[in-house]
């Protein structure tokens, strides 16, 4: 999908088109070009685009959580490994030291998982403070955005009331005034 904020004063990216993930940035550079091409101009701002990695961050730290939990009723208790359910997710890219710990388990060398276990209980608490500090993040964004909207009526009546107590405005004719009603209404 190919997203958009031209302006930068929307609440949040707009979908343009569909497209695969191969093909968006050939899309997205032809996007840009007919802009400027169209307005005749170049003084464009680009903002950075990256993978939004937060999903499989919460997915992976939910299956080590469970991974965690298993390997630690074993650690404590020497339970069976036929008593253990089967259905765990025992991998997940980029931590070999799940399957170690498995592969521990099945060896009945408990020294060994304490160790591997404890490796990671580290990684979770790095997941964990990971997806903190990307929840916070999207927290202080949305406020940010919040914050640039704004309601001009109060500052603009000031002005208007204080310029025709001064004199710098006339009282509007009324011809002007039902022409101005008529294009208020459509």
């Amino acid at each position: 999908m190919v997203y958009s904020l031209m302006n930068g004063l929307k609440a949040r990216p707009y979908k343009i088109r569909k497209c695969k993930q191969e093909e968006w940035l050939k899309q997205t550079e032809a996007l840009i070009q007919n802009r400027m091409d169209a307005l005749n101009r170049f003084d464009f701002s680009l903002m950075a685009i990256r993978h939004d990695n937060y999903d499989k961050i919460v997915t992976d730290t939910n299956v080590l959580n469970a991974n965690i939990h298993s390997l630690d009723s074993i650690c404590s208790n020497n339970t069976p490994l036929t008593q253990i359910e089967q259905n765990e997710p025992k991998e997940i890219e980029g931590l070999p030291f799940v399957a170690t710990a498995w592969k521990d388990v099945e060896l009945k060398d408990f020294k060994s998982l304490k160790i591997h276990l404890e490796q990671l209980k580290e990684k979770q608490n790095f997941y964990s403070n990971n997806i903190r500090h990307i929840e916070d993040t999207r927290f202080t964004s949305t406020s940010n955005v919040e914050r640039q909207k704004f309601d001009y009526f109060p500052f603009i009546d000031t002005i208007i009331r204080k310029a025709y107590k001064r004199g710098l405005i006339e009282e509007p004719k009324v011809e002007e005034e039902e022409n101005l009603r008529r294009l208020l209404r459509k």
